[in-house]
């Protein structure tokens, strides 16, 4: 209720039905890092929104390399997080010294300790990745080199089956792994982002409906290429977005019910 303004009623059922979300329990008690990349995600996402409204990195950058370090999606939501700071404090700022956020350097933290993490592979294994990616992406499993005699034309062959083939069904995955209702849960999050957006401070630097849409559908496009594992096994790497993907269904459900005992109770 802090930012968007619900009824401390509201707040509580919103969180127990969230934290009672089977999937989510499924995934926290699964052995996989889910909660602790749950918590460092939405932790990167409030400090990051409370410090630049203020003006002054402090602690952000602790957050985004802990983040960053924990699960490489968790780099991929500090970058962003740390391009979003960059772009609003040069867009906002202009020259007026002033206004540009204080320390706003310190978004760098998550790319130091992921060209950290690039020189340990590197060092240990001879490479620069980690052979996970080549197990699980379908990129590399999907191999249809030899169909045409032109490389170029097998890349091209790939590329349209993985839009044509495994993105339609990404989209349903994507959605039954984290606890949504297929298209129509995604549908009633996107509004439940609106509605929210609507409530929030709109002169805020960094609103925290549209830092999270901009990190829910990259992460999505990025998890995109987890193929190569059984369905169990690949709904863990999403569990991570079902928190706040929960919050704005609930979100946008209640107030639609506002609204309607306002205009039709009587």
């Amino acid at each position: 209720g802090i930012y968007f303004k619900l009824k401390p009623g509201q707040a509580l059922w919103i969180a127990l039905l969230t934290i009672s979300n089977g999937y989510l329990l499924w995934g926290y008690f699964s052995g996989m890092e889910i909660a602790l990349q749950t918590f460092l995600t939405l932790t990167a996402i409030i400090v990051a929104a409370q410090e630049t409204n203020k003006g002054k990195l402090k602690w952000l950058p602790i957050w985004l390399v802990l983040l960053t370090l924990i699960r490489p999606e968790g780099f991929i939501a500090g970058a962003l997080i740390a391009f979003y700071i960059m772009y609003k404090n040069f867009r906002r700022a202009g020259n007026i010294a002033s206004n540009k956020i204080t320390n706003w350097f310190f978004v760098f933290a998550p790319f130091i300790a992921f060209s950290g993490q690039l020189l340990f592979y590197r060092l240990a294994t001879g490479q620069w990745g980690s052979n996970t990616f080549i197990l699980k992406m379908w990129w590399y499993m999907i191999s249809p080199a030899g169909f045409f005699h032109l490389e170029i034309l097998n890349k091209i062959l790939k590329l349209l089956i993985v839009i044509f083939y495994f993105l339609p069904k990404a989209f349903v995955y994507v959605s039954n792994d984290i606890g949504l209702i297929s298209f129509f849960g995604l549908g009633v999050m996107l509004a439940g982002i609106v509605l929210a957006r609507r409530a929030e401070n709109l002169n805020a630097r960094m609103p925290l409906t549209i830092a999270w849409l901009i990190i829910f559908v990259t992460e999505f496009i990025a998890l995109l290429n987890i193929y190569g594992v059984t369905e169990v096994t690949r709904r863990r790497y999403f569990i991570f977005l079902a928190p706040l993907s929960i919050f704005f269904i609930l979100y946008a459900v209640i107030k639609t019910g506002e609204l309607y005992r306002k205009n039709f109770s009587n």
